[in-house]
């Protein structure tokens, strides 16, 4: 079962969040497209059935967008002009969204990942655990800068699965004890930070490059349940969900520092957020759009893609203009 908000969680869990509030993943930046007037993104396509791509989202720099609806939507990145819906994406319900360098997005949900190429409607790769004995419903993922290898969260468990060089379908499992993982994302020298629940309190967990357990971070200040984490070039950006807050966090050794904040102002709930070299893509699942910020400024949006009904998670992938 899906709870919007917190989404799947058990019932422990979800109550304490509930009670609470309601991969590195950072790219080369693109040119900025100015600000464009807000418009409603999703048309109607009376012509058109199940998934469908616009020839142009080849070439295009893309945004990628799972909701609750179970489609994956697809929009260009400069216009906000919708050029493509995926329907046959795998998963029976799409959580997460992460790209890697070649642009081919991956889509984590229940019993399995599923790849696309960049513009593409239909699957490319499957991704799957039949190593595992317990439930494989993975909820973000990852790719790891040094070595391409995809990290997965698993939705309502205490563990990560690393699929080698993203690909196959035996993956490793790393552990954090007592913790219930969330958002994940790479630095740029292949650490793995992740999003954890810990003891009814919001933690956040380390997986160093070439080890093979998690290391809990003690944050300089608490910073409230959940939220989406990425890296920004030169800290760890940590979202609080009460507050639709990024901080800008200092990691060495065990201690989390933090360095600054960043507001996003104009928004009900952002669920979640990409960074796109100076541009955070922030997911409003309860404004129904899709913003863009100027980071680490932060202050009110410059673009907004709106009518996304109920958003989950937001990705980019960049095209290849007259390639």
């Amino acid at each position: 079962m899906r709870i919007r908000g917190v989404r799947a969680l058990s019932g422990g869990v979800a109550a304490a969040l509930l009670a609470a509030c309601g991969g590195s993943q950072s790219q080369p930046p693109i040119g900025g497209p100015g600000a464009i007037p807000q418009s409603r993104a999703i048309a109607a396509h009376a012509d058109r059935s199940g998934s469908w791509m616009l020839p142009e989202a080849k070439s295009e720099d893309l945004v990628y967008v799972t909701t609750f609806d179970s489609g994956i939507y697809v929009f260009d990145y400069a216009s906000g002009k919708q050029v493509g819906i995926i329907t046959n994406y795998g998963p029976a319900s799409p959580e997460g969204l992460c790209t890697d360098p070649a642009g081919d997005v991956f889509v984590t949900g229940e019993f399995k990942i599923v790849e696309f190429a960049h513009g593409d409607a239909k699957p490319i790769a499957t991704l799957t655990d039949n190593g595992s004995t317990g439930y494989f419903d993975t909820y973000d993922c990852a790719i790891d800068p040094v070595n391409g290898n995809l990290a997965a969260t698993i939705l309502d468990g205490a563990d990560v699965a690393v699929f080698h060089h993203a690909r196959g379908h035996y993956p490793k499992h790393y552990y954090a004890p007592d913790a219930v993982m969330f958002h994940c994302g790479y630095d740029e020298k292949g650490n793995l930070f992740t999003d954890t629940f810990r003891r009814h309190r919001r933690a956040i967990a380390e997986l160093p490059a070439a080890r093979r357990m998690f290391e809990l971070i003690k944050l300089s200040q608490y910073i409230g349940p959940r939220g989406a984490i990425q890296w920004d070039g030169k800290y760890l950006a940590i979202e609080d969900l009460q507050t639709n807050v990024i901080y800008r966090v200092s990691v060495s050794g065990t201690t989390g520092t933090i360095m600054g904040s960043v507001t996003l102002s104009d928004a009900k709930y952002i669920s979640s957020f990409w960074l796109q070299g100076t541009t955070l893509i922030g997911v409003d699942e309860v404004g129904n759009d899709i913003g863009y910020w100027k980071y680490p400024a932060g202050g009110s949006p410059f673009k907004l893609i709106s009518g996304v009904s109920s958003p989950l998670a937001a990705t980019v992938s960049l095209g290849k203009r007259g390639g």
